[in-house]
């Protein structure tokens, strides 16, 4: 393939599996937030200061088991896109993309999103007790500087992802001058197809998290300031992401029944493992401790080879209505938070049950992302700006599984 073809090749690229896993991802996040409400775990010291006053075994081991594997998912697949816009684009153009498409939607959103979603907190855990109406005065009289807080809440995700996109570059300017194979991504892509990789990739997960105070626990740093374990692991991970650009047939390989169903069964099997042994097991030596947080390492590159190899089979091909909440994804997951936490505040007094009040905070949450996407979102500069270009409003085409630019 000579260079214009190469161009022209990647130019063309669109990998609708790896969009549709992002997308995915991001939808995941609905459903742990809507689900952190009904955990029957205490919210003393939890990232999730809500609970409603029923509760449910089966969601604390939702959020548990989502949180195992899909942030590092979307992390490994942000060094994947990464790597694939510097070849496309170039590492200028890449640092410029990245700024648009992560560093402005984070300077614009956060300060609105940040005083609703803390209010939303403080109106929630009064209205358990109080009800609505005074929950209301209570939270009126609350001072403003209180909405405000030094977090980033869901977007720290942003924050890190920009973080890494300009360490990348950087560290794409330091080596090169150094010879091809020396290259920390070229590297690794060696080691991701050998066989084996998963256990040998896992270790360097296990020393980084096997000092926690629940070994494998990756915590999410809301902070300004990074939360160390988390922000290397993460990185780590990018930067694997980022190197399978360099081996991409691996995609393919990884694509076969037989793999998919080993990778993806396994994960409950693991996932179980590990809660009795940081739980119920006597962790109390080091080597204990990197055992157990080597499972969290292996349950997280099971989780990515089997996801990716599910969605290459199910979805390498453009569909309609997958296009859609592809496109429609990362306006819902930045908009979304609000309305897991308000929604759980407003039914908080009701005797439902905790099952009926998840299914209603997700639907309520769904909707008003997809009808706020397609009004306000989809055909206008805010829709440019996180999805590169304005497209023509196409939600009832997606639901019908119509071509959407028509």
């Amino acid at each position: 393939m000579n260079s214009e073809e190469k161009t022209a090749d990647l130019n063309e690229i669109r990998l609708h599996s790896m969009d549709g896993l992002r997308a995915t991802m991001m939808f995941l996040g609905l459903v742990l937030h809507c689900a952190a409400s009904y955990q029957n775990s205490d919210a003393g010291f939890a990232a999730w200061p809500f609970r409603d006053q029923q509760t449910a075994p089966i969601f604390s081991f939702m959020v548990s088991f989502i949180h195992a594997w899909r942030m590092p998912i979307f992390m490994f697949i942000g060094g994947f896109f990464g790597a694939l816009l510097v070849e496309k684009r170039g590492s200028k153009k890449f640092v410029t993309n990245r700024i648009a498409r992560l560093g402005i939607p984070l300077v614009l959103f956060l300060p609105i999103l940040l005083p609703l979603s803390v209010s939303g907190f403080i109106f929630a855990n009064t209205s358990k007790i109080v009800g609505i109406q005074q929950a209301w005065g209570i939270l009126l009289k609350t001072p403003i500087q209180d909405f405000f807080p030094p977090i980033t809440i869901h977007m720290w995700f942003l924050y890190y992802l920009l973080i890494y996109s300009f360490l990348g570059y950087l560290l794409l300017g330091l080596t090169r001058f150094i010879p091809h194979s020396w290259k920390p991504s070229v590297f690794i892509s060696r080691i991701l197809a050998l066989p084996g990789s998963s256990i040998i990739l896992s270790l360097p997960i296990a020393w980084a998290l096997m000092d926690l105070t629940i070994p494998g626990v990756l915590e999410t740093g809301v902070s300004w300031i990074p939360e160390l374990t988390s922000f290397m692991t993460y990185g780590f991970l990018y930067l694997c992401g980022w190197s399978l650009w360099h081996r991409r047939d691996l995609i393919q390989k990884v694509a076969t029944l037989p793999r998919i169903t080993i990778n993806l069964a396994s994960l409950p099997i693991l996932f179980f493992w590990w809660l009795h042994a940081a739980f119920e097991g006597a962790v109390t030596t080091d080597v204990g401790r990197f055992l157990t947080a080597f499972l969290t390492g292996w349950i997280i590159w099971l989780s990515i080879w089997g996801f990716i190899g599910l969605f290459q089979k199910m979805m390498s091909y453009e569909i309609p209505a997958v296009r859609y909440f592809v496109d429609a994804s990362y306006w819902i997951y930045i908009f979304h938070l609000p309305f897991t936490i308000w929604t759980p505040g407003f039914i908080a007094q009701s005797d439902w049950g905790s099952g009926p009040k998840f299914f209603i905070s997700l639907t309520v949450t769904t909707l008003m992302g997809l009808i706020t996407y397609d009004l306000f979102v989809r055909n206008t500069i805010i829709g440019k700006l996180l999805n590169g270009r304005e497209w023509p409003r196409a939600l009832h085409k997606a639901l019908r599984n119509r071509p959407l630019n028509t």
